[in-house]
Order: C-alpha cells, then structure tokens, then sequence
C-alpha cells in the first residue's frame, strides 16, 4: 500500500468515525526545513543524552534508553520529580509552534487522538483553528463533553511533569494505577482499526501499545495501520498480523489526509434559511403551517445522516405547539423526534419523546396516532435497555386486550417480551414467550420463525440443555423443508437455514467440535453474504475464524481482513460495538448503573446476531460492573459463564468469606458451579473447573461427592493446546487439590480416572504433567489404595524418558511417591530411571529413593553452585540472561555433606554480595544461608551473618541487565527481582543465625527488621514472620521487641504474612521461647473467627500449640478451638484438631516430593 492510499483509506475511515489516530514522537520532530529553523522535538535519544548531562550520568551512544537514563538519574538524584521536571522544561522550551504535521490533523481534527507524546502541539494546533477539544491525562477525566474531539495522553503532559511516565518503574506502575484509562483505550481498540503515525518499528512505545492490547483482547483484536520511515521486515514481522505496516512520511501522509478530508459536496439546500423558516413560524405561532418546515428539514438533515438534528427540530416544534395548548400538532410532531431518535440510536430520548406523544394524542382523542406511537415505545423501551417498564407496559396491554395488544403482528411483541426476560436473568420466562410468540407466527412466515427457534435453541445451549437445543433446531429445519414452495419465499427459506446452521455452529464449537463447526460456519458466510445478512455473515466469519485457530490453522489473513472490511460496512455490527464502547467507558468513570444497562443493551445485540464470541467478551465487561458494584455472587457467575477463568479463580476466593456470613449462598453457588464444570461450553467448564480448585477446601459436602463422582471419568475429557479445549488438564489440577479429601473409596475411583488418562495417548504434553501431580498427590494423602490402582509403571517412564514440560520431573515424582508408600514396582521403576543419567536431577531423584551416597552428593552440589548463582553473563555485545533451571534451593532438602559445608557458606556468602549479579541469584543464595544454618558451621555461620548483614544495611545496586530490559514489564517475566526481594530474604535468614549473632548484631538485625516492617511490602512480612521462629530472646528487651514483631505482624493488611505469623507464634509458645501475652491471644482470637480461611488456619495453629502452656489456655482459646475444628474449612479443621489427636474428619498420608 502507497502513503495516496494509506490516505485515502484513512480518510474514508474517519468519514464514518471508525478509526484512531495514535501520534508517537517522529510527529513531533519536524522536516529538515522546520529543524533547521528551530522548530520540533528533541528526539529520545537526544532527550536521553540531555538527561545525562544535567545529571553526570554515563551515556553509551547506541545502547542508552531513554527510561533507564531517566531511572539512572532518578537514583542519582534521589528523587524522581526533578528528572521529570528536567524532562518537562526541555519540552516546553522547544514545542513553542506547532508543526507541519500538528497544523495539517488538525485541519482534519479526528474524535479521538491517542498519543505517547509528552508535547502539547497538536492541541495548541487544534485552538489555533479555534476547535473545542478535550484534553485527558487521568482516567478520572474520561467524562469530558462528548461530541468534541479528544486528545488521550497516555504517558503524560509536560505542563504537568508528575503526569509522566518517564522510568522503568514508572511504566510497570502505569497499566495498575491507570486502569480505567487503560480500559477505555482497550475498547476503542477492539471497536475501531488505529493509524499509527511517528512511530518507527523498534519503537519500545508502539511494541507496548500493540502488546498491551493483544494480550487483553485476544482473538477479538483488531488489525492496525502503522506508518513507518523505513521497514525492516525482521521487526515487522514481530507484530504478526496485527498491524500492516506503509512506508511514507508523516508530513506527507497527514497533509495528504487533510486535503482528502475537507472535500465536501457543495449544499443542494439552503439549510440555514429553511432553518430561519421554522424559527419564524414558531414566533409568529403558525404552529400547522410548522409541520411542512419541519418535514423538509428532517429530509434534508436525513440526506446528511443527521437524524439527531432533525429530531432536534420537531422536539422545537413539539415545544411550541404545547405552549399554544394545540395537543394534536405536540403528539405529531413527538412522534416524529421519537422515530428519529430512534434511527439515531439514542433510544433514552427516544422513549422520553414518545411517551409524550403518547399522552398528546389520547388528549387530542388520536386513536390512530396511539396505534402508531405504541410500537414505536415498546421498540424504544426495548432497544433502551428498560426491560422492566417494557415488561410492565406489554403486561398490561396483554391483560386488557390478550393477543390483540399488536393485532398486526402479536408474535412480536411476544418475541419482545422474550428478549426483555432473557436480559433481566429469566430464561424460562423467555422460553415461555418464544413459545407464545411461535402459536401466532403464521407458517408461511418461515424466515419469522426460524427466527424464533433459533433464539429458543441459544437460550437451552445457555442452560447446557444440548439436546432440547438440537431438537428446536431440528423442528426449525423442519418448518423449513415443509413449507410448498409458492407460500414462501427461497430467498427466506435459504436466510432460515442459515441461520439454523449458525446456532448449529456455535453449539458445535461451545463443546469443542471445531472441524465441524467450521465447515457450517463456512456455509453460512456465503448464504448470509448472497443475501444481505451482513451482521450474520460476520458472526460466521468470527466464528470460522476462531475454531480454526482452536484447530492450529493460523494462515488467517485473508480472512482477517474480509472480516474487517464487513466490519466497517455493518452499522448492526457497529452499533453493538459502540453500545459496549459506551458501557466500558462508563464502567471506567465509575457510573456502573449506566454501564450496566450499555452492556445489557450490547449483550441482547449480541445474542441477535448470534456471535457467542462477543456476547462471551461483553459478558466479561459486565462481571466487572457487578464486581465493581459490590455484588461478587453474580459476578462470579458471570465470570464462570464468560469463561474468564483468571477473575473466576479471583472471585471464587473472595466468596469464601460468604462461608462464615451466608454458607447457603456458597453452597448453592458451588453446586451452580459444579453443574456447569462437568455440563456447560467448553471455554465456562474451564472457568469452573479452576474456580473450584481455587476453593476446594471449602467445599460443601455435597459438592465434593459430586466432585468424586465426574472426576471418574475424567479421562473422557478433551486435553487440546488451547485452555478452551483441555479440561483434562484443569480437572487433574483439581483432582489434585481434593485429593486430601477425599474418601479411600472416592480416591480409588478418581485414582482409576487419572490411571486411564495418563495412558492416553493424544494429550497436549503439559497435560501429562498434572495428571502425574494429581497421583502423586492421590499416593501421599491415600496410601492403602495404591496397591489397588494398576499404575501404568511403563508409561510414566515413557514419559520421564520424553523430556516434555513438566511431564519428567511430575512423572518421576509420581513414581517416587508411589515407591514412598510402599509400591514395590514404582520403586525399581523409579530407581532404574534414576540410575540412568548423571545429572543433577537424576542424583536428586536417588536421593529421594536413598540411593546416593555423600561422596555423590558432594559432586553434585559443587557442580550446581556455579549454574545457581550465575545467571548473567557478560558477552562482547553487552549481557546476555539466562533463565536457569536449578538454584541453591534445588538442594534445600539434602544433609549437606561436611566436606562442602565451608565450601557452600564461602560460595553463597560471595554471591549474596556480589553485585554484578542479578538480585533473584542473590536473593536465593542468601536464602539458602538462612535455611542451612544448622549445617554451615561455625566459621560458615560468622561469614554469612557478615554479608547478610551488609546487604540489610546498605543500599542494593540493581544489575545492569535489569535497566536494559526493553519492557519493564519482562522483568517480572524473566524474574530480575527487585531490591526489597532481596532485602527480605537477609532478615529471614539473619533471624534463622540469630543464635550465633553477637548482641550488637542482634540490636542491629532488631533495627533493621523494623525499617523493613514500615515499607509494607509483603515479601519481607512474609520473610520476616517466617524467621521469628528461631529467634530466641535472651533479653526482657528482645522479649518485649519479638512479641511486638509478631502483634504487628498478625494485624497486617496481607492474609499470608497474618498467618505466617500467627503459625511461627504457636511454634515459639510451643517451644516455650515466648511469654504470654493478653493482646496477642486476644489478636489470635480476633483471627479464629476471620472470615478469611488462611487467618482462621493461623489462628487454629497458635491456639491448638499453645493450648497447654501456662497463661494462653484460657476458657476463651478453649471455646474458640472447640469452634475451629468444627470450621467448614478443611485445612483449619485438620490444624486445631492436630495436636491433640482429634479426627479432623478426612484420612492423611505422610509427605510427598
């Protein structure tokens, strides 16, 4: 494609406002010409340079970013404000006029520009031409005035410099704190194709941009234009089919687009006369003659596609004729601005203006005129989202004249009725309606009623009621065949087995049956396309698309694009997107009633087309809005239906605390939930499935029956690549979590389910994985029914032997927790495996069998240490980071042998201060320390505390590697780790040598500890409750200092630094190093009955241990542990009923690997 047709493309697009102009910096910099005259930007690079120099901060030519310069001098500086205002100051000073580029888009001034700029160019561009526009640098200004352009600056404004986002860091927080903002931009995304303009290919802003809303929208991701200087098609080609890129100059192409946009047709109509005309009538009070002005202006302003403004004009008439007291002349002219607002899609309006109408002419006695009023105000009701009032008004009307309220055509209004019930939750009564309306739809209508059974057969496949779904499809095809030809007409007959085979393909492709979904989805496009269906051929085409990805096949591009073309052409389809649009932006400006009713509005769309892609994503919007709204029951719900198992999992955690308050809504919701796991669409039974895993240990007793029972045959279940085509892989992982619940009876059934998948042969690999973990699992908490199980010895060591993800070191372990429990045959089969290689994971497999001796392990742990600490390494081109596979902790569970204990305390010591590695390496060698203090020696034991010590009381520097990474955001992918991560682990293990500290590095470790308490963060909470344990107080001092430690803990906002804490307390009072206190047994009581299960847990473990020590075993403990171990929770049941021999109600094994 040419710059010319870039343009032009561009600029059709903008005509009908669907598309978005996204500015990057090469807008700002200006033509040879402008530069040379002192106009346009630094570029980033010069920018980074500038930064640099006003903060002596090295800068390498070529390999310097802009946001690690800015974090450089951030540190350099100690405060982050003065670089942004640095930054902010050297913008302003040049960004005096604006340029060519800003000049010419303003001239076109698009709805809405979207910019990475920190310059306010474009906007003083915009008020040189005098256009009112709205600027928005925070979410909260999302509600500017519609109807004007809006400019979005996503990193910020430099007449504001704390709006920046300049710093690494600064980018990692942005997606967090500006959510809303985030989510708006998202759903324009998804609505409307986006230019890119001065953004070259290795532009970090773009591959963020382009990221960011790939990995939110998925498969509903639209494709993009980039103009780009120069193309080098090894970057192009990272962005996949996502983007096209066009090489051409921004100057040109926008100048270019300026002159195509402002080509109009010269006015046939005088429309400012015609417009005077009425003003006049209306003053003069010739109402009457006003209609005849009215209608040739709603001619004219519909000729212009400006049915508002028509609308506009009768409301004026309607206004003047009410004042005059003339009711006939008000109900007409209502009626008109009704229709219109109508066509216009602003329904509220709509309904408010016929309502009027309809009181205007039942004065002026206009029987005919309410005949026409009527329809028109249910369609607005409908159409508006107020299903209640149309349902209250339809009830009446069906009271008073039954079947005869719409003597034209009653099916309609039951058809009605029907999609008002569906929306508000009433499927049932939806059926019921389209039942009704199917009594009055004539035969020979069979397009009508092909209509209406289709829409019965979406609701059952709602239900999971697959069968009666199929079974009205199979009547509407039927109906179809029957009808003589000569009563129908072929063209509707075609139109109606399409649309059978549509809902027959959405049925097909919700239980996974891709091959065949497609070849009908394929049929119907073509059907739909020959006659006219735009809307349904394009929810063919979303769903052809969609299974062929399910099924592998991503040479898409052609049909990617046909797609898009029909997109741009469907005002049906434009109309759902811009009805969700409004929903998200208002979800995102917090007004949740009027997002609620978009969204609603936007499904009942959705589900007329029959796009189950797109009602499934607008349902996703619409759990949010109850989420936001406080109502997490249905949001769950929605989320589970939606198919979004991340916010299911999410949810289901936050309903537990339902458990204490309401357990009749968690049991119904949980009985809901298993239903749908093993009976609804593949993509929901995901989501549920991994909801109950997330729950498991507060399941009712009836859902984990049930549970045990499907779980049998879990191996009938479909295990694909993608998530929405592998339960198999969800319900191992949830055998997994129930295993310690489980009867011996139940686990020997699930045990035989998961014996018969793992000897499946045509899983996705990883799947393999999990089911091993599940029969490890089943093995630890059930040993007597192993024997009983006919374990596929030769197939788990085909697949240790593949080398798969997951599969070898779950496979094995699998083997060697069968082998622990006494199976004979697992045992040589593991042992055998285990024999076979030298690697470290093969010693480590022995060891757990005791088949190694000292001499091996020592071999093993000097040949770790090196690959366990060194994970950068610098290279001739700058540092190159590996991912490594092993740690110090891949050894945590081996008896250091005494020949390498100096050796490892020399090792580890060195790295933990070692600065040019990265802080994750560090961070688990001085965990390490901690962890094998008992092992280290007494000279091991003073050279760790020295250098942890150093490391809790200075500054830690941040490896090189980290402030090159180009996405901040891979930081936490590729596990850098950060400052405090660190920081935290050297109190843990500081507190674990606490016994060989002297007391001045004791007062120090006090001190440091309560620095790291006031940071808040929740690794060093967690760290630092988990080594109080092993901190003996030898002073009242450090007696007082620890049982502060652990009150302030046991109240802190995080749940598992509360019940780590509360865990090392009943351990510490168990092992009598901690005197009794009443404000923390009133803390630990205060815990006992939390709603949270992980603080009851905390709480029944301090209690149950403490339980005999002088001063905690009051009436109040006594009476909180009686409770706790009756608690619906079993994992707290199973802690406050451990220490005194108590059956917590489900048999345990001993521990696995």
């Amino acid at each position: 494609m040419r710059v010319n047709e870039l343009a032009g493309q561009v600029a059709r697009l903008l005509k009908n406002q669907d598309a978005i102009i996204f500015l990057g910096a090469g807008v700002s910099l200006g033509t040879q010409e402008e530069q040379e005259a002192g106009l346009g930007l630094p570029s980033s690079t010069k920018l980074a340079k500038m930064i640099a120099e006003e903060f002596k901060i090295p800068f390498r030519e070529g390999r310097s970013e802009l946001d690690g310069i800015a974090a450089l001098a951030a540190e350099e500086a100690s405060d982050v404000s003065s670089v942004k205002a640095f930054v902010a100051d050297a913008i302003l000073d040049e960004a005096e006029a604006p340029l060519r580029t800003h000049e010419a888009l303003a001239r076109v001034a698009p709805p809405l520009v979207l910019t990475t700029n920190y310059d306010d160019l474009y906007e003083k561009a915009l008020g040189d031409r005098g256009v009112r526009h709205g600027k928005i640098v925070h979410q909260g200004q999302l509600s500017a005035p519609a109807g004007r352009p809006r400019v979005v600056k996503l990193h910020g404004d430099a007449t504001d410099h704390t709006t920046l986002v300049l710093t690494g860091e600064d980018y990692m927080r942005w997606e967090t704190e500006a959510a809303g903002l985030v989510t708006d931009v998202t759903a324009n995304f998804q609505r409307s194709p986006c230019v890119f303009i001065g953004y070259s290919l290795r532009d970090p802003n773009l591959r963020r941009i382009v990221g960011l809303v790939r990995s939110r929208l998925g498969e509903a991701a639209r494709r993009h234009l980039a103009l780009v200087h120069e193309i080098d098609p090894e970057d192009a080609a990272r962005f996949g089919d996502g983007v096209r890129f066009v090489q051409g100059d921004a100057t040109e192409f926008l100048e270019m687009l300026a002159d195509l946009s402002v080509q109009e047709d010269p006015p046939a109509f005088d429309l400012a006369e015609e417009e005077r005309t009425l003003e006049k009538l209306i003053q003069t009070e010739r109402i009457e003659d006003g209609l005849e002005s009215c209608k040739r202006l709603q001619e004219e302003l519909e000729r212009r596609g400006s049915a508002s403004t028509a609308a506009q004009k009768w409301v004026d008439l309607a206004t003047a004729a009410e004042a005059s007291g003339d009711s006939r002349v008000a109900a007409v002219a209502r009626t008109r601005a009704g229709g219109l607002y109508l066509e216009a899609g602003e329904e509220s309006s709509a309904e408010s203006s016929l309502e009027q109408a309809l009181n205007h002419a039942r004065a002026a006695n206009m029987p005919r005129q309410e005949r026409e009023i009527v329809p028109w105000l249910y369609q607005a009701r409908l159409s508006g989202g107020n299903y209640y009032r149309f349902l209250q008004d339809t009830d009446e009307a069906l009271r008073t004249d039954g079947d005869r309220a719409l003597p034209d055509r009653p099916y309609e209004l039951r058809s009605g009725r029907a999609e008002a019930k569906e929306a508000l939750g009433d499927d049932d009564g939806a059926l019921s309606e389209l039942e009704a309306a199917l009594e009055h739809a004539p035969r020979e209508e069979v397009f009508v009623r092909a209509q209406l059974r289709c829409s019965a057969a979406r609701i059952l496949a709602t239900q999971a009621e697959w069968n009666a779904a199929r079974e009205e499809l199979d009547r509407a095809a039927a109906e179809l065949s029957s009808v003589p030809s000569p009563n129908t007409n072929d063209a509707e007959r075609r139109r109606g087995e399409a649309l059978v085979n549509l809902v027959r393909a959405n049925i097909h492709r919700a239980l996974g049956e891709d091959q065949r979904a497609v070849e009908l989805y394929e049929g119907c496009e073509v059907t739909f396309t020959d006659t006219g269906d735009a809307a349904l051929a394009i929810s063919a085409l979303r769903g052809a698309i969609y299974c062929k990805q399910m099924m592998g096949d991503f040479e898409l591009g052609s049909a990617r694009a046909r797609l898009q073309d029909r997109l741009r052409t469907s005002s049906e389809y434009r109309r759902i997107e811009e009805t969700e649009q409004e929903g998200v932006t208002a979800l995102a400006a917090g007004r949740l009633a009027e997002a609620r009713g978009s969204l609603l509005r936007a499904m009942t769309a959705a589900h007329t087309v029959h796009d189950s892609g797109r009602e499934r994503g607008i349902r996703h919007w619409y759990a949010d809005v109850l989420m936001a709204a406080g109502d997490a029951a249905s949001a769950f719900q929605q989320y589970v239906l939606a198919g979004d198992e991340n916010n299911s999992i999410e949810t289901a955690g936050r309903l537990t605390r339902l458990v204490a308050g309401d357990p009749t809504t968690f049991d119904r919701l949980m009985v809901d939930t298993t239903d749908a796991a093993f009976e609804d669409s593949l993509p929901t039974r995901n989501a549920a499935l991994a909801a109950l895993r997330s729950v498991s240990d507060v399941l009712p007793a009836t859902v984990l029956e049930t549970l045990a029972e499907r779980l049998t045959s879990m191996d009938e279940l479909p295990a694909g690549f993608w998530a929405d085509r592998n339960l198999l892989s969800e319900a191992a992982k949830l055998a997994e979590e129930v295993a310690p619940l489980l009867t011996d009876a139940q686990a020997l059934e699930v045990g035989r389910g998961i014996v018969r998948a793992v000897r499946r042969t045509d899983c996705f690999h990883a799947t393999y994985g999990h089911l091993c973990s599940a029969l490890s699992a089943l093995a630890v908490n059930h040993p007597d029914v192993v024997d009983r199980l006919e374990v596929p010895l030769e197939r788990l060591g085909r697949l240790v032997g593949e080398d798969l993800i997951n599969d070898t070191r779950n496979a094995m372990a699998a083997l060697v927790n069968l082998a622990r429990v006494g199976h004979q045959g697992a045992r040589e089969k593991a042992l055998e495996l285990a024999r076979s290689g030298n690697t470290p994971w093969h010693t480590r497999w022995r060891h757990w069998l005791g088949d190694t001796s000292e001499a091996e392990l020592s071999t093993t742990i000097r040949a770790i240490l090196p690959q366990a600490i060194d994970r950068v390494r610098q290279t001739e081109t700058g540092f190159q980071y590996g991912v490594g596979g092993l740690s110090p902790m891949f050894f945590k569970d081996w008896n250091l042998p005494g020949e390498v204990r100096a050796e490892v305390a020399n090792v580890l010591s060195r790295a933990a201060v070692d600065t040019s590695a990265l802080i994750r390496d560090r961070q688990e060698a001085a965990t390490f320390l901690g962890y094998k203090a008992d092992e280290l020696g007494d000279e091991g034991r003073q050279q760790a505390i020295q250098a942890l010590l150093s490391l809790l009381t200075e500054e830690v520097e941040v490896h090189p590697v980290a402030r090159s990474i180009d996405n901040p955001l891979s930081a936490m992918i590729m596990n850098v780790g950060q400052p405090d991560d660190i920081k935290a682990a050297a109190a843990y293990s500081l507190l674990r040598l606490s016994g060989s500290m002297s007391d001045d590095q004791r007062r120090l470790l006090m001190r440091e500890i309560e620095k790291l308490r006031a940071s808040q963060v929740e690794a060093m909470g967690v760290s630092v409750s988990g080594g109080l344990r092993l901190f003996e107080p030898a002073t009242a001092e450090e007696q007082s200092w620890l049982q502060t430690r652990l009150l302030l803990l046991m109240n802190a906002p995080h749940p598992t630094v509360r019940d780590n804490a509360a865990k090392c307390l009943g351990l510490m009072v168990e092992e009598g190093s901690l005197e009794s206190d009443p404000e923390l047994v009133d803390t630990l009581l205060h815990m006992a009955s939390s709603a949270l299960v992980s603080d009851r847990a905390g709480a029944a473990s301090a209690l149950a241990r403490s339980r005999n020590q002088e001063g905690w075993d009051t009436p109040d403990v006594s009476a909180a542990l009686d409770t706790l171990r009756q608690d619906r929770s079993y994992e707290v049941r199973s802690v406050a009923s451990r220490y005194d021999g108590t059956d917590a109600g489900t048999p345990t094994g001993t521990s696995g690997v």
